[in-house]
């Protein structure tokens, strides 16, 4: 699968951690559904992929990296790509960061360590795949609301 191919959504996947980097590439490359992955081991290798002219449905980046770090590249994603769609994924979650974070805009976030399932779940709800008929494999409760959690996405 090209990341380039029309109807195949795309997400750049940026993280200094290269085996967390290179699992979570894996991992949604076997969802089951048209997606193209990138990777990034820095912000300034993923602001060079926007500007490469790569088509980026969903930016999903760790804020604390070497060279330039998630919120630069966010900044910069928000100057020159604005609304884009981004999940910030991050160890250090403090009021303070937050604070940051929605200065340059309001972000989902979820705390590393990250557990897969529910980053999967996140990220086709970010890209517009919503659940099929595929086969139950839980119910979750959220503020007395019911979701059923299936295996296969629809595409939108």
């Amino acid at each position: 699968m090209n990341a380039t191919d029309a109807g195949i959504k795309n997400i750049l996947l940026v993280d200094d951690e290269k085996s967390f980097l290179l699992s979570l590439a894996e991992g949604l490359k076997d969802s089951g559904v048209g997606l193209g992955i990138l990777t990034a081991e820095n912000g300034r290798q993923a602001l060079e992929a926007f500007r490469a002219g790569s088509r980026i449905d969903l930016l999903v980046t760790d804020l604390k990296m070497p060279e330039m770090n998630g919120f630069e590249l966010l900044a910069s994603v928000e100057k020159d790509f604005p609304g884009t769609r981004v999940i910030v994924l991050t160890a250090f979650v403090t009021p303070e960061i937050d604070e940051q974070l929605k200065a340059i805009r309001d972000y989902v976030c979820i705390e590393k360590p990250v557990e897969f399932d529910e980053l999967r779940r996140r990220i086709m709800y970010e890209l517009g795949f919503v659940p099929g008929q595929g086969e139950m494999f839980g119910i979750k409760e959220d503020s007395g609301r019911f979701e059923f959690l299936t295996e296969t996405y629809l595409a939108p």
